[in-house]
């Protein structure tokens, strides 16, 4: 049974608005969705109160709490009016952060604040990847092609990691995560970077068995092994369909995963885990889907509003969440 949640109106700048629904049912198999109509979701993360943080395409950060939300926009917060966000997080005191163009957002739990390149020394006033330590340190990518690299702000102290102060091979990041050890993992397109107590170290084709045509994505999986993504939609030759999608790093060996052509051609793939391991794979592009049991199962766009998702997030009851341009499913 598919459930689909509306809102009767669109909230605008409401500082605390209580949101009427409507409900109606579909016999659509087992699914569940819950749509924010109106509003173009980028970004899903869930705190420790049961709240369901959403950041929009320049529509401000939702914060959704059964049938009550609450709009942040540069109406009533610091949230900026073109705030983009492309990626987002809550440490263990539920505060949000939140990465996007503009620089970076915390809420803590009384309002948001907002850092940038005018109070703090971070590279740029963009923020495209976001990962929180067992200490809250958060740490964060901002950069480009050419400047910058990867930011540590221990809630005291901002650290600025570079090529040029730092053995960082590059100054454009894919991505941090940081595993149950809390080391930090940094993806580059062609290699990771482990920082941990021990010291820095560099994975190349050489360390991981593989070379890696772009890494677009990682996480971390049950078992602390670094689960990737590869991205093909930037090169002109055409790679044999037996060409590794995802790849499973243990720190020693790695594992390749390939849907023999299934998965398509996804400009920048993005991914996300759930409490089984199952990668769950989105991008733009025709396809998306998940890859469970050793094989992809791809999804119909035309159950999620007939768009691709731009995120894809697990909330803490295990039902899997899409946010795209028509709004939030839940599956």
């Amino acid at each position: 049974m598919m459930k689909r949640i509306v809102f009767s109106y669109l909230v605008v700048v409401a500082l605390s608005v209580s949101a009427s629904f409507t409900s109606c049912n579909r016999d659509m198999g087992d699914k569940e969705e819950d749509s924010l109509d109106g509003y173009f979701v980028k970004e899903i993360a869930f705190d420790s109160k049961g709240n369901t943080w959403l950041g929009t395409f320049k529509q401000g950060i939702i914060r959704y709490h059964v049938n009550e939300i609450v709009v942040f926009n540069s109406g009533n917060s610091v949230v900026p009016q073109d705030f983009s966000p492309f990626d987002m997080t809550v440490d263990k005191n539920d505060y949000v952060w939140i990465g996007g163009t503009g620089g970076l957002l915390k809420y803590d739990g009384n309002e948001f604040k907002l850092y940038n390149t005018q109070n703090t020394p971070m590279p740029l006033n963009l923020v495209s990847s976001v990962a929180v330590d067992s200490k809250n340190s958060v740490w964060f990518a901002s950069c480009n092609v050419n400047t910058g690299g990867i930011v540590k702000y221990d809630g005291t102290d901002w650290t600025v990691y570079t090529p040029d102060n730092s053995i960082l091979p590059y100054n454009l990041v894919s991505n941090i995560v940081i595993d149950q050890s809390d080391h930090v993992w940094v993806a580059y397109y062609n290699c990771l970077v482990k920082i941990s107590n021990d010291g820095w170290k560099v994975f190349t084709d050489a360390e991981l068995g593989f070379t890696p045509y772009h890494i677009n994505d990682i996480k971390i999986n049950s078992k602390n092994s670094v689960v990737g993504v590869i991205d093909y939609s930037f090169s002109s030759i055409k790679f044999p369909p037996t060409s590794p999608d995802f790849f499973v790093f243990d720190g020693e060996k790695t594992t390749l995963l390939s849907s023999n052509g299934a998965l398509g051609l996804t400009i920048m793939p993005k991914i996300t885990l759930d409490h089984h391991d199952h990668i769950w794979c989105f991008g733009t592009g025709s396809k998306f889907g998940v890859w469970m049991d050793d094989q992809w199962m791809q999804l119909d766009r035309s159950e999620f509003g007939g768009s691709n998702p731009w995120v894809i997030k697990e909330a803490p009851d295990h039902k899997i969440w899409f946010g795209n341009e028509k709004g939030v499913f839940i599956r």
